[in-house]
């Protein structure tokens, strides 16, 4: 609602509730090089609003009788503190999202950073302490088995006296007094640690390890063994729609079979107590015969039960498909919910120890690291960075799947395990299903 924001132009549709915001491309690039500026913390808001008005060019947006020149310095700190750059703002009290057809040119992490910066209690905050942290809730210490919280630390360094002390909540420096809006290069530092809570144990040698370094750690993890190209991400999730055609087939040919079994015995249990009742069955003659049909019956349940969990299934390797696709970006410069959803979706389970973090992955993304592995060690140019998954490269997988699928099953005969990792009647989806 309202007039557009600098970076934005209103859409004069005629239509009342059509009306639009655009992009003013040149305004809108000043403004991501200003919270460029801003989160190096390098610069004070001072110091950043005379480079935005002199050597910049930022001005307001020109209207039919005002606009066209640079911003006054409260409009400046407005437009620092306005989350709509983040993709969301407050309208009559409540949190509404910034349509997706217009770009964000900051995080909401980096929108609640900058008003930390700028001291400001005017916004609201995440509701929740685990909304700030992606890994809180994912991690517990390696020493006495807590679970692992974390925490923010923004600091400053005074450019006139060099004291290093927290920002929020100050308006100067303690040493100097110092207005921190008029120092001309204060040091702005940002810290986020991951510790345990000592809740069993208060002398709990774990020590704390930044975010940074998780993200060292997760790269180490999965970059060169989980991370795929999108062509062949997309490739294998073809093959596995593909196969779901006959699986449903197969499936409902199954499910009718049994139920169909179901029925009979359902019937012959009837027949049973109407001989326990003429007499011509002993209890026990009738408890064992009973408990035998009642158990082929359950087993016949679980077999029709296991079309939803074969679904199920397939849908959560298409997830993990998916995020092996776009890893490398995620573990670069993911945003909130994308770290979030990575360790979600390989299922990890995270410890602290010795000041790192290790990694124990579900059962379905270890196999599909290990089938990358080994397939990149059976052939050193699979998948080469710029080209396509083809038959060549993907053929790799034939190999190496008795090997996986022999691991998933000690009492199945490791002979049976002859088809590729993913093909269309074969694979390890279609493995599953099946055995």
């Amino acid at each position: 609602p309202g007039v557009s924001k600098i970076g934005f132009q209103n859409d004069y549709n005629p239509r009342k509730g059509e009306r639009k915001y655009v992009v003013d491309e040149e305004r809108l690039m000043k403004m991501k090089k200003i919270f460029e500026m801003f989160l190096s913390g390098h610069y004070s808001v001072r110091k950043l609003h005379e480079i935005a008005c002199n050597e910049i060019k930022l001005t307001s947006i020109e209207r039919r009788k005002i606009g066209g020149g640079p911003l006054a310095l409260s409009r400046f700190y407005a437009v620092l503190k306005d989350p709509f750059y983040a993709g969301f703002f407050y309208y009559a009290g409540e949190k509404y999202a910034v349509s997706q057809d217009l770009p964000r040119i900051i995080t909401e992490e980096e929108h609640y950073r900058i008003l930390a910066m700028l001291g400001s209690g005017d916004h609201p905050r995440p509701k929740t302490h685990k909304a700030l942290f992606p890994y809180v809730g994912n991690i517990r210490c390696g020493s006495c088995g807590c679970s692992v919280t974390a925490e923010k630390k923004y600091q400053l360094i005074c450019s006139k006296c060099k004291t290093k002390f927290s920002y929020p909540n100050r308006n100067s420096c303690p040493t100097c007094e110092t207005k921190i809006e008029k120092m001309d290069h204060p040091t702005y530092l940002h810290y986020t640690y991951y510790h345990c809570t000592k809740k069993r144990d208060r002398n709990c040698p774990e020590r704390s390890v930044s975010e940074s370094d998780i993200d060292r750690d997760l790269g180490k993890h999965f970059v060169g063994k989980l991370n795929i190209s999108h062509s062949l991400s997309n490739w294998m999730i073809e093959m596995l729609e593909e196969l779901e055609k006959d699986e449903e087939r197969d499936e409902r040919k199954a499910t009718q079979i049994a139920g169909t079994e179901i029925e009979r015995k359902k019937n012959q249990l009837d027949q049973l107590l109407d001989l326990k009742m003429r007499g011509l069955l002993d209890d026990a003659e009738y408890l064992e015969k009973k408990d035998r049909l009642k158990k082929e019956i359950a087993g016949l349940g679980n077999n029709m039960g296991s079309a939803a969990d074969s679904e199920n299934k397939k849908k959560e390797l298409i997830r993990k498909l998916k995020i092996a696709a776009e890893l490398e970006g995620i573990l670069e410069d993911g945003t909130f919910d994308e770290r979030k959803e990575l360790i979600l979706a390989t299922g990890s389970n995270l410890t602290l120890i010795g000041k790192n973090i290790s990694v124990i992955n579900d059962e379905i993304t270890s196999i599909l690291m290990k089938g990358l592995i080994e397939a990149r060690s059976l052939n050193k140019e699979f998948e080469p960075e710029k080209y396509e998954a083809d038959k060549d490269k993907t053929e790799v997988f034939a190999s190496v799947c008795p090997t996986l699928l022999r691991d998933q099953d000690s009492n199945l005969e490791p002979t049976r395990y002859t088809y590729p990792l993913v093909t269309k009647r074969g694979g390890l989806y279609h493995h599953r299903l099946n055995e």
